[in-house]
Parts: C-alpha cells; structure tokens; sequence
C-alpha cells in the first residue's frame, strides 16, 4: 500500500508539462493527413507552440471519406481562451464560427469553410483537460 500511494502522489505531483513530454504522438495516416499538416497543426502550434496528434481515425459520419477525428496534446490545461484563439486563427484561414459554447468545464467551437468543410473543435474534462478534439468533414467528397 506504501508504494501505491507514493505512486499516486508521484503522478499528482506531474505538471501538465511532464505529461506533455509522457505521452507519445502518433503518426498520421490517410487521405485527410494532408489537411491536418497545412490547416489545423500550424494553428494549433500558433496557439499552443507544440502539440503531439494522440489518436486519429478517419471515416466518421457512416464511412463518408473526408471525414476524420484527431486528439490534439498540448502542454498546459486547455482553457476557453484557447478555443478563443484557436477560432481567430481558423477564420484567419477562411472559416467562419457557426457556434461556439464554453462552460466552466469544457468548451467547443464549430466551423465552416465556404461549400468546403465544416469543423469543430473540444475540450472537457472537469478543468484538467490538455487535448483538443477536432472532427473535420470535407463537404467537396460527399
């Protein structure tokens, strides 16, 4: 019991930075990877200065391709500030917010480009969160 609970106060004293460094990226694969590579990782590193892709999977929304989903860590706890910013640099890149809901808990914003694609993006996790969800669909293969 001893060396359980100098485990658990060994992973209560970790900084979102030491889980950051922790947690191992995964490597992107597929059709959609491209549109994570120019439009959604330079504005996450814009907001957050480096993020490591946790898990991707495409073909969401009854296998439609142009669909994908990705977790995005990054190295502090995610706040409604960040969605904030996140949205500034999406319409930078000629998105337009459809809706955005922030809570003290959690927070998502929607987008959508032209006749192009919709998106949105996540968090939650009662406050502690350090990954953003985004769920893309080109609306061009469908």
């Amino acid at each position: 019991n001893v060396r359980r609970y100098a485990d658990e106060a060994k992973e209560a004293a970790k900084t979102p930075e030491d889980k950051y460094n922790e947690t191992k990226a995964t490597t992107l694969i597929g059709e959609m990877s491209p549109v994570v590579a120019s439009e959604i990782e330079p504005a996450m590193k814009a907001v957050f200065g480096k993020t490591k892709i946790t898990s991707y999977g495409s073909g969401y929304m009854t296998g439609a391709s142009g669909t994908f989903g990705a977790n995005f860590m990054i190295p502090r706890v995610v706040t409604a500030e960040d969605l904030n910013k996140l949205a500034l640099e999406f319409k930078g890149k000629g998105y337009t917010v459809v809706s955005s809901s922030v809570e003290a808990e959690s927070g998502s914003v929607s987008l959508m480009k032209g006749e192009e694609a919709t998106m949105s993006f996540s968090y939650s996790n009662s406050g502690e969160d350090q990954e953003i969800e985004f769920l893309y669909w080109s609306l061009a293969t469908e």
